[in-house]
């Protein structure tokens, strides 16, 4: 709580010099309405904001949202920097953005206005997951690095908001990332944690698609009991869903979990991995 520093200045001075919340709201209150709520509405970015997820998610509260940053920038309230390939990248110091999100719940606003972030950024995740293996790989997975603070919170709505759509959906287009940068068990916790939603299965492509994601993350921690329990699953969700292409790789990925490691094999293990691939070339 950082709004309860310097709580108790000299009284001999006006409010805003006495404490720190003092001096935040004598600031917030010198804007005008328009400006207050855009303020209160870019407390839910953690670690910044581009202009297009900033206008996409705020533009509703406050109209002109580019006119509105001039103004907050003017008055210290928002600052801008660069960030990954040169964007402009806006950020709130953690104290100003814990006050913001306190004008946001007084304004009634914060569910809509979180429900709005979750999906903005799960349509990032949708828009660069199929790049991330392709020839601007880096720049892809900077991007995504630079907005992780703002997905992990996206992932965390949607499982609180019961968006189990919405949760399968962000982590199975991340988990690339999460491999490619090291967050292998953060990924598989925040993966297992959308796939046990109660709505999980409403949505069976997505959820064959979030499995896939787990079952790579365990391969890639060299978990062999959870490769082959979210292999497994896949491969029955795929095989309910009936497309022969997405099949054959659920078939070609659960072969890896009985042929994984170099040494002390199973024969039996080995031969299941046989099949498995064969299967899946037919």
């Amino acid at each position: 709580d950082r709004l309860g520093l310097l709580a108790g200045g000299p009284r001999d001075v006006p409010e805003r010099q006495r404490t720190l919340r003092g001096a935040i709201a004598w600031s917030y209150e010198l804007l005008d309405g328009r400006d207050q709520r855009l303020f209160a509405c870019l407390s839910v970015f953690i670690g910044g904001a581009g202009l297009e997820a900033a206008e996409a998610v705020c533009k509703a509260e406050a109209g002109d949202v580019l006119t509105g940053l001039e103004s907050l920038v003017d008055n210290s309230l928002v600052s801008q920097t660069e960030g990954a390939a040169g964007r402009p990248r806006l950020r709130m110091l953690e104290t100003l953005r814990e006050f913001a999100g306190e004008r946001l719940r007084e304004l009634g606003r914060d569910a809509e206005v979180r429900r709005r972030h979750g999906e903005w950024y799960a349509d990032l995740a949708e828009r660069l997951a199929p790049t991330i293996m392709g020839p601007e790989q880096r720049r892809v997975l900077d991007l995504l690095e630079e907005e992780h603070d703002n997905l992990r919170s996206a992932i965390s709505w949607s499982i609180q908001s019961d968006r189990a759509d919405l949760a399968m959906r962000l982590t199975s287009r991340l988990w690339r990332m999460w491999q490619m940068r090291g967050y292998l068990d953060e990924g598989l916790k925040r993966a297992s944690a959308a796939l046990a939603m109660p709505g999980a299965e409403e949505s069976p492509e997505l959820r064959a698609d979030a499995l896939e994601a787990a079952g790579g993350l365990a391969y890639w921690l060299g978990d062999i009991p959870q490769i082959k329990r979210w292999y497994e699953e896949a491969l029955a969700a795929r095989r309910a869903l009936g497309d022969p292409n997405a099949i054959a790789e659920a078939l070609y990925n659960l072969a890896f979990a009985f042929a994984y490691g170099k040494v002390d094999i199973p024969p039996e293990d080995l031969e299941r991995a046989r099949r498995l691939g064969e299967e899946a070339l037919d």
